[in-house]
């Protein structure tokens, strides 16, 4: 199942890119070329329902961090890949960050250790109150205590996996 916000955010820029891919749809890659040309067939109807879909999590989303000045999330689920990224990596990842981008929150992402391939690992830090004030303060906090921040991963040790 699609991720609603990308659903929605892919929806909104495919219109407002519609004529110039409809002119230079050759020149976009395989995969913007699918998601353009699959959000510009998405109905009105669908987009209402994804809206109302959201808004619903919103409201449990809300419920659950209710006291709460900060979430927090990993920013990818596993390391940071050595480029190419793997083609499904962007798909591992939009769940992720979708509170943060579907409820227009503003999240931090810092690094936070290494992982087995030594390559980095990240967290997200979530506004709850839609300041970003909250993030960063946390953020600077965090890499204050840690020097995580200033690491470099190895790449000639880095191990490619694709």
């Amino acid at each position: 199942r699609r991720v609603l916000a990308v659903f929605l955010s892919g929806s909104a820029a495919a219109r407002v890119h519609e004529p110039l891919f409809t002119e230079h749809r050759d020149g976009y890659g395989e995969d913007v070329r699918a998601r353009v040309a699959y959000a510009l067939g998405v109905t009105e109807a669908a987009e209402t329902e994804a809206r109302e879909i959201i808004a619903n999590a919103r409201a449990s989303w809300n419920a659950a961090t209710s006291g709460y000045d900060v979430a927090l999330g990993p920013s990818v689920g596993t390391e940071a890949p050595v480029m190419p990224a793997p083609s499904t990596f962007r798909d591992e990842t939009i769940p992720l960050v979708t509170p943060a981008s579907a409820f227009a929150l503003p999240a931090a992402a810092i690094p936070m250790g290494f992982g087995p391939a030594n390559m980095p690992l990240g967290m997200q830090i979530i506004a709850l109150d839609g300041t970003p004030s909250a993030a960063f303060s946390l953020g600077r906090t965090f890499q204050s205590l840690t020097t995580w921040h200033q690491h470099r991963p190895n790449l000639t040790n880095a191990s490619i996996e694709n």
